[in-house]
């Protein structure tokens, strides 16, 4: 299970990455919410992403990215 920084680092540190606001948020036992701003990454987005709380940092990270850009 990743902690929320290192899936922060994934997602980048600069001021245009997409930005971990809150969460997790444990919904079940295997899944977490997290509410993210785009910023660059998906411009004029901030929603509920949804991850699997097995996965590595950099898979939750990437699902992060797609859920924003959906």
């Amino acid at each position: 299970m990743a902690t929320v920084q290192e899936i922060q680092d994934q997602l980048g540190n600069g001021g245009k990455d997409a930005l971990i606001v809150r969460g997790p948020f444990h919904v079940t036992a295997s899944l977490d919410h997290f509410w993210v701003e785009g910023l660059a990454d998906a411009a004029g987005r901030a929603r509920w992403c949804e991850t699997t709380a097995a996965e590595t940092a950099t898979q939750q990270a990437a699902k992060i990215l797609v859920d924003l850009r959906a």
